[in-house]
């Protein structure tokens, strides 16, 4: 366990020192502001498309997107995108190239051959990492979540019920948690971080057209998207949060998702005990 408390706090340490948090801080901050600064934008800028449109025209169009339906309607498209289908690959990348160095970079450099007399076992080397990454990903989507519906309150006007952010921001994060976690076995286990971006980019293309290729909209890490997805146009079109979808699928489709993350950080534990050294000349391992 005083292995395990190290490991987190080393990791921690490196990754605030190098300035690797502030980047990945700034990046979710950027994908929750996007959206309802150029929204709030489009909406200052009315006078030029009464130059260009025509008065009429442009009063027709800002008076639906002025409304509070066309607002929620906006802001539902910029959650929308920000949540499974295009969020998460974007930001995926962006965290990846900034723990990439720790997940993955040291084998490549030849700097995490464990010796046996080290001190430092694979399971004191992988966990705290897993421990320390995936769940810091999912606090930081939902407060990006939180962020931007604050923001849509303070520039628009309107904004979402904290429990459907609450919900979508949770679903959102264990998606891309679950897209980390499958780098994170990639990366550690063949030392190659870059190209495991490409097999984890790869999977997220082609799983979900199975999914939809065989009708699979549930139970899968995949279908958070449509799950995210179903729940705001349920609220946006005056129905019941989980019309189609059910609240005990949701909590499975969770715990699933998690127990595969599980299922990565033991199959990054046993590569690296199949990886290991034996330089020791009386003890086998």
């Amino acid at each position: 366990m005083t292995q395990i408390k190290a490991g987190v706090k080393k990791e921690w340490l490196f990754f605030w020192r190098s300035f690797r948090f502030g980047g990945m801080a700034i990046g979710f901050a950027v994908a929750a502001l996007m959206g309802p600064v150029l929204i709030r934008l489009v909406l200052a800028m009315r006078g030029i498309y009464e130059e260009t449109l025509g008065a009429e025209a442009a009063a027709e169009m800002f008076a639906e997107l002025e409304g509070a339906n066309g607002l929620f309607a906006s802001y539902a498209s910029t959650l929308e995108m920000f949540a499974v289908p295009f969020m998460p690959p974007m930001m995926f990348v962006v965290i990846t190239l900034l723990i990439g160095g720790m997940c993955g970079g040291e084998q490549k450099r030849r700097s995490i051959i464990i010796p046996q007399t080290a001190g430092l076992t694979p399971f004191g080397y992988v966990l705290p990492k897993f421990i320390m990454f995936p769940p810091l990903v999912w606090v930081m989507t939902v407060l990006a979540a939180l962020t931007a519906n604050g923001a849509c309150q303070l520039l628009l006007g309107a904004s979402l019920p904290v429990e459907i952010v609450f919900v979508t921001g949770s679903l959102t994060g264990l998606s891309l948690m679950f897209l980390v976690c499958m780098y994170m076995f990639f990366g550690i286990s063949l030392a190659q971080p870059k190209l495991s971006i490409l097999f984890v980019l790869a999977a997220n293309a082609v799983f979900p057209w199975i999914s939809m290729t065989f009708s699979i909209d549930r139970f899968t890490p995949w279908s958070l998207g449509g799950m995210n997805a179903l729940v705001i146009w349920n609220y946006t079109s005056g129905n019941a949060y989980y019309d189609g979808i059910g609240g005990a699928n949701i909590v499975i489709t969770a715990l699933i998702t998690l127990a595969l993350c599980a299922v990565f950080v033991v199959g990054t534990y046993f590569t690296l005990v199949a990886k290991r050294m034996d330089n020791t000349a009386d003890e086998v391992y």
